[in-house]
């Protein structure tokens, strides 16, 4: 995959990408969802329910 301003990287085997199009958090592997949890938090806040 090709990244502006990064060029070439390995294509991630899951991502959690904004609104308006910044990545924000990447797999390479098995996804990690405690970092998950973590970043969706931080980007949507806490969960209501």
């Amino acid at each position: 995959m090709n990244v502006p301003m990064v060029g070439e990287i390995a294509v991630p085997a899951a991502c959690l990408i904004r609104p308006d199009g910044y990545l924000v958090w990447a797999a390479e592997d098995e996804p990690d969802t405690a970092s998950l949890r973590d970043a969706l938090t931080t980007w949507f806040g806490a969960r209501r329910c």
